[in-house]
């Protein structure tokens, strides 16, 4: 009788946006497609905001949240000082965490996050590889890297220390895209998970000029924070006799269908530009 191998583990630390989470999630796709004799079992380990844990816990990977959700700020005292507690709560969560997991590696995508479980991780001697999606690397990555850590990178000539060349990993929903634009043409305007007020703003200015318009279609994702005041001003701006289909939406849980069907897509940089890139 031939004995099953133990799954190893992996632990993916990512949070703050989904430029990072989404990484993730395409790199622990790949992590379940891996055709040799050694199963993968994937965990994830994200920050406190609720969108981090929300778009693992949707791909069904087991997820444990650190208290941590943002780094420090300037002029902001005593919300550093929570920032400090929570930081020293996340050591004691990272540590816990990586000896239940025993992964046989640590991969970080970027953000505050990472930091406590980077730094546990090196202490116990677990190896560590970090992904930098972008062209200037972040602080968590940096001190990874002066840690012992690995790095890969999306960009050629990002600044880290040995780092290999990678690209950005894509989630397989989006390489698997036909593209199949809709009539009347959808312009989509995307100002990444988080959303960006001079995206949003254009929006509104587009909507002024193109009001009369029954030849096309523009859905605006707004970012959470800003859905409300958008929505608002939308309304605030609308006129008896409009008949331009218009939609501001706080989020988009289909990224793939939104980028199926438009024509046009007007977007800032980040994990966007990868995944426009592969269709």
């Amino acid at each position: 009788m031939i004995e099953a191998r133990a799954p190893v583990a992996i632990l993916l630390v990512a949070g703050g946006t989904g430029g990072h989470v989404y990484p993730a999630l395409a790199v622990a796709a790949a992590l379940g497609r891996a055709a040799d004799e050694t199963a993968v079992s994937v965990e994830f380990a994200v920050d406190a905001r609720p969108a981090s844990a929300e778009a693992v816990t949707s791909a069904g990977h087991p997820v444990a949240v650190l208290p941590i959700r943002h780094g420090l700020q300037r002029h902001a005292v005593l919300a550093n000082v929570r920032v400090a507690i929570d930081l020293v709560r996340s050591f004691a969560v990272a540590y816990r965490l990586l000896r239940r997991v025993r992964p046989v590696a640590v991969v970080g995508f970027g953000a505050y996050v990472t930091v406590p479980v980077v730094v546990v991780a090196r202490a116990l001697r677990i190896p560590v590889v970090v992904h930098e999606q972008n062209g200037r690397a972040g602080m968590a990555n940096r001190l990874a890297v002066r840690l012992g850590a690995r790095a890969a990178i999306s960009i050629p000539g990002t600044a880290l220390a040995r780092a290999v060349l990678t690209g950005n990993p894509v989630r397989p929903e989006i390489l698997a895209v036909e593209r199949a634009p809709v009539r009347p043409p959808l312009v989509g305007i995307v100002g990444a998970s988080l959303g960006a007020v001079v995206l949003n703003d254009a929006a509104l200015d587009l909507y002024d000029r193109w009001r009369t318009r029954s030849d096309i279609a523009v859905r605006a994702v707004t970012g959470a924070r800003y859905y409300e005041s958008c929505a608002r001003r939308l309304e605030s701006e609308q006129r008896a006799g409009d008949v331009l289909d218009f939609r501001f939406v706080p989020y988009e849980h289909d990224m793939a269908g939104l980028y199926r069907s438009a024509s046009v897509m007007v977007t800032r940089g980040g994990g966007t530009v990868a995944e426009l890139a592969a269709v």
